[in-house]
């Protein structure tokens, strides 16, 4: 590999263990809300698409609950993205390229970029449908981060440290084995949540 390929992919590498270390950190953040969450014991309370949404009282922690669903979901898109670039690098071995292709196909198995595209992108579908009525909703249910997509659908997230190991360790077994990981694992040198 060439000095130049070399560095790229390093920075890819390095960039994506900076997203996850930033979704860990975003997961904690989520985390916070638990105690604003209110429970509702009468009647089915108000359901979209069979999910029972979250309702929180309005404030702090609330806020911080959103904004961290956001963020865990941004920055594992993050990750994705290191991965498909990984996959593109002419000069990687094949056998890399080919870990980076399998990546993305499970990291693409948890998260919804749909979701994504909505909490990041809702200004662009309010100028789209500026003539037609735009539904466009971010709600919490338990660990689900739910949104509307552009095509009316419901699609949802889960923003939770099952969420965070699936991608963890579908970027990770890139370079390294199963076996490597459940070895790093078990010395302690690799922590998937932090």
């Amino acid at each position: 590999m060439s000095d130049e390929r070399e560095t790229e992919f390093y920075g890819l590498m390095s960039a994506a263990r900076s997203a996850l270390d930033l979704a860990a950190e975003a997961l904690a953040l989520f985390e916070e809300r638990r105690p604003a969450v209110v429970e509702l014991s009468i009647g089915p309370g108000l359901m979209i698409e069979g999910l029972r949404l979250e309702v929180s009282t309005p404030g702090r922690l609330a806020d911080r609950g959103l904004i961290g669903a956001q963020a865990f979901l941004s920055y594992l898109v993050i990750v994705e993205n290191c991965a498909r670039k990984l996959h593109r690098l002419d000069a990687v071995p094949p056998h890399i390229r080919l870990n980076a292709q399998r990546a993305v196909v499970r990291i693409q198995a948890v998260i919804d970029r749909e979701v994504r595209n909505t909490a990041e992108h809702i200004d662009d579908r309010v100028v789209k449908f500026a003539d037609k009525a735009l539904i466009s909703a971010l709600i919490l249910e338990g660990d689900m981060l739910c949104s509307t997509r552009a095509d009316g659908s419901t699609g949802m997230v889960s923003i939770s440290k099952e969420t965070m190991h699936a991608v963890f360790d579908a970027f990770y077994e890139i370079v390294w084995t199963p076996e490597d990981m459940a070895r790093f694992r078990a010395g302690g040198a690799v922590r998937r949540d932090a």
